[in-house]
């Protein structure tokens, strides 16, 4: 049966790291998912760290030869079969209640034609264990006021105003840093059939150039054209 949400894990010669991405992935406080690890290593310990894990929500693949990142990526979406997508790094950790928060979210009537989630925090990094502040929104997320701290972003934009400031060419000229906020594949939770229409027009989703970033200016442009 289909799952309602994949997690999608691309790693590469990172196991110590891994280790805690996929820890967070399961301890989800909702049950619908899948996570998938694309292994992009030039060894095999990653497969070895995986292989430790007892649970079948784990879906192991490798690249059938190391891939540089957008091919990687690329890849490791090939195999997520979940109606709704997010990245997780290798080396981000999710709170516990993020599936359960956007469960309601995707599944409320309001909702139901919007392709693309976006949210202004994804995860915590677990090389970054000095810092207080990361440590303290894990704690707020994990609160009663989880919900509020998610921001959506619809590609069916209600304000053409929007739409135009900022379109690729705002972006890459002026704003660049300000794409973050939009559909970046790692702070999103995207439709798998949004995904499927930029393959099929595009040919893939990803391309050389940082391609969290090309990403989110196609899903803009591609927004744009409806009005």
């Amino acid at each position: 049966m289909r799952p309602l949400f994949s997690i999608v894990i691309p790693t590469r010669d990172r196991p110590n790291l891994l280790k805690d991405a996929i820890q967070s992935a399961l301890e989800q406080e909702f049950d619908d998912y899948e996570i998938i690890v694309s292994d992009n290593s030039t060894n095999s310990e990653t497969q070895k760290l995986v292989s430790e894990f007892e649970s079948k929500k784990i879906k192991y693949f490798r690249t059938p030869r190391p891939l540089d990142m957008p091919k990687s990526w690329e890849f490791a979406l090939s195999k997520a079969n979940g109606k709704f997508i997010t990245f997780l790094g290798d080396d981000d950790l999710l709170p516990k209640k993020f599936l359960k928060v956007y469960s309601k979210i995707v599944s409320s009537n309001e909702n139901k034609n919007i392709k693309v989630f976006s949210h202004v925090w994804m995860g915590l990094s677990p090389v970054d264990e000095k810092s207080v502040g990361e440590k303290s929104k894990m704690q707020d997320l994990d609160g009663s006021s989880e919900e509020k701290k998610y921001r959506l972003v619809s590609f069916t934009l209600k304000n053409k105003g929007i739409v135009n400031k900022f379109d690729a060419k705002y972006i890459f000229r002026l704003k660049l840093s300000l794409v973050r906020f939009f559909a970046v594949p790692h702070i999103s939770v995207i439709n798998k059939d949004f995904y499927d229409f930029i393959k099929n027009k595009y040919g893939r989703c990803f391309f050389n150039w940082a391609p969290d970033i090309t990403f989110s200016t196609i899903c803009l442009y591609e927004d744009k054209k409806e009005y």
